[in-house]
């Protein structure tokens, strides 16, 4: 179970989280839940040994996350010039949950929805300019470390 939590403030969501597999939320939420402004220490605070991966957001300065409890890792966003951020939590959500869902492994995934963000990012408006798997691809094959 791959969750898009962005507010606590209805009654169970704290006991679904609990049930999640795979949580990314950013970093206001993160803060909001463990009391850490820091997003490896709220990794830190919600990765769990039988939760496969926790990731936290932070929009330009990449992502944390920890699979199955483990060492927490960082990774960094793409350079791009950004237009409009509106809609890449999603954009970076569904891509990670597609990858998943398709048997891929964790690293990859962050990868693949920290690319398929970036893309979205460098067009304005919520919808437009949310990438294909063959644009995020032909992306990430651009910018390879």
């Amino acid at each position: 179970v791959v969750a898009d939590i962005e507010f606590v403030r209805e009654p169970g969501v704290m006991e679904l989280m609990r049930q999640v597999d795979h949580l990314i939320i950013g970093t206001a939420l993160a803060e909001e839940i463990t009391g850490r402004a820091d997003p490896a220490a709220a990794v830190r605070a919600l990765a769990e040994p039988s939760r496969a991966c926790c990731v936290v957001t932070a929009g330009d300065r990449g992502c944390w996350y920890s699979e199955w409890g483990g060492e927490v890792r960082h990774f960094p966003a793409f350079p791009i010039e950004a237009v409009d951020t509106t809609g890449c939590g999603d954009v970076f959500h569904g891509a990670y949950a597609a990858w998943i869902a398709q048997g891929g492994e964790v690293p990859d995934a962050i990868r693949v929805a920290s690319a398929a963000a970036a893309l979205k990012a460098m067009h304005p408006g919520g919808r437009s300019g949310i990438p294909d798997r063959a644009t995020v691809l032909r992306f990430l094959e651009e910018h390879s470390a």
